[in-house]
């Protein structure tokens, strides 16, 4: 396999695992949310929330590794993004505000197209469309930031990335843990998710050996550990679920995400030399559907709770330790379907793009 082919793989191995666990953490949330369950359930289910917690930021890094090395005009930049990324979003907004108003029966066309449009101004129209929507904002920085990767020495590139990482997640998670107060310091949007696409670009130029793979699963265990006993320590003492430690920008995801992205990215580059070509074509496949399967799952998830199928399938239809993977493996399954047959028709495809 080529060198490119090399990279590709790691790459596609990260986006299928991270919409996967994304899925998952979908799955169990009627779970981990819900703290008047039996204890054991809900431990159950903040433990699969924990453990699939990395998905996000792995596909915010995946998407800054990939487009902060290209090198093109702004205008082709933006018309590539348009139709990948932009279109999808403003109609699967469409598809779900009428899936979950029933179509705006009681509303005039005008009146119905006046609601979705403000909706759509001013919130996701589903609650996983606010990960597309963060990307089309980091997008509008992606050009400026190719110009700095382009001219800047190592030392100047992961300055921005240290820079990032100590006034955003490292200084939230004093002023939360060990501060009464909020500090002037507040650089805003560049302190959230902008950091995840940039921070993939920086570690997915780091040469990865043995040691540094050791260290990241070692790294990766033992903040799963320390994320899952503070969850539950926390939501103990507070008589409810306490997601302070699960947000996608406290200091000890970030790390898990870093620790994730490494582990897997060594994994995937060492895997490649035994994979034969037709393996490495299945993980290119699944991954060419990922941003498809994001797009439809939670459409097919409420299927499955509402019984549209003809049967209902819920997190509660066995044991969660059996069901929440298996409902996660059954909407994957359900949406990659969906998704390779929507790819294969004319201007609906526009819908999934790959």
């Amino acid at each position: 396999m080529t060198q490119n082919k090399r990279f590709i793989l790691w790459l596609d191995l990260i986006r299928v695992l991270s919409i996967f666990f994304v899925i998952l953490i979908h799955a169990a949330s009627p779970i981990y949310n819900d703290w008047q369950l039996p204890y054991n359930v809900w431990f159950t289910g903040m433990i699969f929330n924990t453990l699939a917690r990395v998905s996000v930021p792995l596909m915010f890094m995946v998407s800054g590794y990939l487009l902060l090395q290209g090198q093109e005009e702004i205008h082709s930049f933006y018309w590539k993004r348009f139709r990948k990324v932009a279109l999808p979003l403003l109609l699967w907004s469409l598809i779900y505000l009428l899936w979950n108003n029933h179509g705006y029966v009681n509303f005039s066309p005008l009146n119905a197209l006046k609601s979705m449009a403000l909706v759509i101004l001013t919130k996701p129209a589903a609650y996983h469309l606010w990960f597309v929507t963060t990307l089309l904002q980091i997008y509008l920085f992606v050009p400026a930031l190719r110009a700095f990767t382009r001219h800047a020495d190592e030392t100047q590139i992961r300055y921005l990335a240290w820079l990032w990482l100590l006034l955003g997640p490292a200084l939230n998670y004093v002023e939360q843990e060990f501060l009464a107060f909020k500090t002037i310091i507040n650089l805003g949007f560049f302190t959230e998710y902008i950091g995840f696409f940039y921070l993939g670009y920086v570690l997915g130029r780091i040469e990865m050996n043995s040691r540094w793979a050791w260290a990241a699963a070692l790294g990766y265990a033992a903040l799963f550990i320390f994320t899952a006993y503070s969850a539950q320590y926390w939501s103990l003492a507070k008589g409810a679920y306490v997601d302070f430690y699960h947000h996608y920008l406290r200091l000890n995801l970030v790390l898990m995400s870093v620790c994730a992205f490494l582990l897997l990215k060594y994994v995937g580059e060492r895997w490649q030399d035994t994979f034969s070509e037709r393996a490495a074509k299945t993980i290119r496949h699944f991954a060419s559907v990922s941003f498809g399967v994001y797009l439809v799952h939670v459409l097919v998830l409420t299927m499955f709770n509402w019984g549209t199928f003809g049967f209902r399938l819920t997190v509660f239809s066995a044991p969660p330790l059996l069901m929440i993977p298996a409902l996660a493996l059954a909407v994957f399954s359900v949406s990659y379907l969906i998704t390779i047959v929507l790819q294969r028709i004319p201007y609906l495809r526009a819908l999934v793009p790959s």
